[in-house]
């Protein structure tokens, strides 16, 4: 049903741990099959470990599936982004670079 629908643009998703990918996989598979393209699924990540989040990024940049990092912000504790995390968020999400380079070749 999905696939007859025009007025959405993305279909969302979330992927914030390793533990999502799988069920994402298939989940796309199944999309896939019924002819909704990769490039029209947008999956959010959390990014709290930063070595995690790439793994995860790669996984769907192989794809063609749209990321977007959000930085994890804990509000119990009053913590702040890393300049790392913050840095990883904004190279995911500037789809010029996320695309030309990977995250260990970019310099910040």
């Amino acid at each position: 049903m999905l696939s007859k629908v025009k007025w959405i643009r993305f279909i969302r998703f979330a992927c914030d741990r390793v533990q999502a990918v799988e069920p994402l996989l298939k989940a796309i598979e199944k999309l896939n099959k019924y002819g909704i393209k990769n490039y029209r699924i947008f999956v959010y990540l959390l990014v709290k470990d930063v070595e995690d989040a790439n793994r995860r990024c790669k996984i769907l940049k192989k794809l063609s599936v749209n990321p977007f990092a959000q930085v994890y912000r804990d509000l119990d504790d009053n913590s702040r982004p890393t300049a790392m995390q913050k840095h990883f968020a904004w190279y995911v999400n500037q789809k010029a670079v996320f695309k030309a380079t990977e995250w260990e070749d970019y310099r910040w």
